[in-house]
């Protein structure tokens, strides 16, 4: 059987003080229901998750993605927006994201059309750059849930710089998932 790994690329920064206070009381408020949740040191924005990846492509992969970002510049994102996803009455995915994500969804898009040639393709339906705080298992109390995730709305979170993609291998372990760096992509200094 081929070697392979299970891979994805993604934006990774640092969560600040006020990002980790606000999961920190998401997590007390919603403490009764059924969540596994994302440690902050975890914390990243996917552009592309490629899942098992034979060894042999990798090096293909990387080349790929070192040409995604040779024009790109750095950028910053402003985390200012709390959501879930999933219907009203089956959220599946608590996350923080941005209400302006235009740099983020070009970065996405170039890197899409130069990893195409080698058979990845757009998942289905729109990208929506997001960070993953929690995996939603049951909930107890939708309005409580719902209230808790709008307490969070309208307020300036985190502003982090941009300045490379990271390709990641994702171990599946029994007490959860870690992610190994495999490369930095940075992007060009102006």
């Amino acid at each position: 059987m081929e070697e392979s790994k299970r891979l994805f690329v993604a934006i990774k920064f640092k969560p600040n003080e006020l990002y980790q206070d606000l999961v920190n009381q998401l997590r007390h408020r919603l403490r009764t229901d059924m969540i596994s949740w994302i440690e902050p040191e975890m914390a990243h924005l996917t552009l592309k998750f490629f899942g098992q990846t034979p060894v042999a492509r990798i090096e293909s992969l990387e080349s790929a993605l070192l040409k995604s970002v040779q024009n790109q510049a750095p950028f910053e994102i402003k985390i200012d927006k709390v959501g879930a996803f999933g219907s009203s009455h089956s959220p599946k995915v608590i996350w923080m994201g941005m209400q302006d994500y235009t740099l983020v969804k070009k970065l996405h898009f170039d890197l899409i059309n130069s990893i195409r040639q080698l058979g990845y393709y757009p998942d289905p339906g729109n990208f929506i750059p997001h960070i993953t705080l929690g995996r939603v298992k049951k909930i107890m109390d939708k309005p409580w849930f719902w209230d808790s995730i709008s307490l969070l709305q309208n307020r300036e979170i985190q502003t982090a710089l941009i300045d490379k993609i990271i390709l990641y291998e994702s171990i599946l372990l029994k007490k959860g998932v870690k992610h190994n760096v495999v490369r930095e992509f940075p992007f060009k200094v102006c």
